[in-house]
């Protein structure tokens, strides 16, 4: 009963129960493998996956709905081809997104597998049409509602075109993670779905948020940044968001009428746990969003007022960002983590970055008219700053008296844009920028040794 109030009311009866057969072949079966064979980006629940699976799933159906080509007079095969593929992408992006970079192509093989019925005791309920390309993962493809099939991230984006006028580190260059995150950034905006994105650091979590977050529109939304660390205190969370509210009638608050506040906290899991355990900023937050516990939409106690009356808070939507758990980042608890749509960020592979760091450099060799042979130099450049980064995390490992022996992205980033820093005019040559660069590597890499045998190795590379 729960799935069918759930599901468009549009849909005939027969789409929905031909639906149902298949959203259990898959879910049960991949839930538990994520938890046995996968290694996951934050420990959640298998409920967790499950509603995020389903939530995914009535969202985008809800959505599809609304397009001309699957109203009354629709094609049954293409509505059943819709529903089909939004069903597989959904536990892809729904239960598989949760997977750490080396597990993926572990979901991935699972997923084939099942709608495959390569799987002992387990018969797919029909054959997948059209069926999921076999080329490259999974998480490289999303539903394409014109052809009611399968199409490549790459393919649903215009070429990017970066304005002269740009400035290098402001730059979000084009790649299949940032059209696939924007895209589920996108539709949590518009469906109103709490978002977590959760990976290792460097990897674009907080400025694909903040770059889909700037771009909405001021006349119909608000936006709220918050940043947590070791030191932030409830009160501070509560105050800063209620800075921004206004009375709509007595005990509701909101942003102004008409818009939707979305509140982005990076480094959610950031703040120490007090002595039972609990962090207090992150609680604060669960009941302003937990609506089933303080209807009809959470909120909190007004500490301003001496009869301390609950002021309830609306049209307000909540993103977060953090790091894997570790180290100066603790485990959130499940009750918060229910509140949210987990996405876990892999590593980004030699090929993506690659491709940043030369498309960043050759735009701005050629925006800025560096002479022909300094401008040739980018792929070594990158090449060569991405053979020592890589050979750094490798080699270079960090141990109880060496604890800052960690490298990410923004150190290969330091390294490009050092180098950036070299204008046209004082360029002199091939040989300028080869020395540049090598100074660039021993400051950002080399300067963090604290070993003779680490600083050798380093010259020798």
């Amino acid at each position: 009963r729960i799935f069918h109030a759930a599901m468009p009311s549009q849909l005939e009866e027969s789409l929905k129960g031909a639906a149902l057969p298949l959203i259990n072949f898959l879910a049960g079966p991949l839930v538990k493998h994520v938890g046995e064979s996968c290694k996951v980006v934050s420990p959640t629940q298998d409920q967790n996956l499950v509603q995020s699976f389903m939530t995914l799933l009535t969202n985008h159906l809800h959505a599809a709905m609304k397009d001309s080509r699957y109203g009354k007079d629709a094609d049954p095969k293409a509505m059943a081809s819709m529903i089909d593929c939004y069903i597989v992408f959904s536990a892809i992006w729904g239960i598989g997104a949760v997977c750490e970079t080396a597990s993926r192509p572990l979901f991935g093989q699972q997923l084939r597998k099942l709608l495959s019925g390569q799987v002992d005791g387990m018969k797919p309920p029909r054959k997948l049409s059209p069926p999921l390309p076999d080329k490259g993962s999974v998480f490289d493809y999303c539903v394409d509602l014109k052809a009611a099939g399968w199409v490549q991230w790459t393919d649903t984006v215009d070429p990017q075109v970066i304005p002269n006028s740009a400035q290098e580190q402001s730059i979000v260059v084009q790649t299949v993670d940032s059209v696939r995150y924007t895209y589920i950034l996108n539709h949590c905006i518009q469906s109103k779905t709490k978002l977590l994105f959760c990976g290792p650091t460097g990897t674009g979590k907080t400025v694909y948020m903040q770059d889909a977050l700037f771009k909405l529109d001021k006349e119909n939304y608000m936006q709220i940044l918050i940043g947590f660390s070791a030191q932030t205190k409830c009160s501070q969370t509560q105050d800063l968001i209620d800075a921004k509210m206004e009375r709509r009638r007595k005990g509701v608050y909101g942003p102004p009428m008409g818009r939707q506040c979305v509140v982005m906290i990076d480094d959610l899991n950031m703040p120490v746990k007090e002595r039972f355990g609990a962090q207090p900023p992150i609680e604060i937050l669960r009941q302003g969003m937990d609506a089933n516990a303080y209807p009809a939409s959470g909120g909190w106690y007004d500490r301003k007022d001496a009869s301390h009356p609950f002021r309830s808070i609306t049209d307000v939507l909540y993103f977060s960002a953090m790091g894997l758990p570790g180290g100066g980042r603790t485990f959130i608890t499940p009750r918060i983590m229910g509140m949210f749509y987990l996405v876990g960020f892999p590593l980004l592979d030699t090929e993506n970055m690659a491709h940043i760091f030369t498309t960043i450099l050759d735009w701005k060799f050629k925006a800025d008219a560096y002479p022909p042979d300094i401008a040739g130099l980018t792929k070594k450049i990158v090449q060569a700053t991405l053979d020592i980064y890589k050979g750094a995390a490798a080699e270079l490992l960090p141990t109880p008296m060496k604890v800052h022996y960690t490298f990410n992205l923004r150190d290969f980033a330091k390294v490009v844009f050092g180098i950036l820093l070299l204008k046209k005019g004082e360029a002199d040559g091939v040989d300028r920028h080869i020395r540049l660069w090598v100074h660039e590597v021993l400051r950002v890499f080399g300067d963090r040794l604290v070993d003779d045998g680490d600083r050798k190795w380093m010259l020798k590379q």
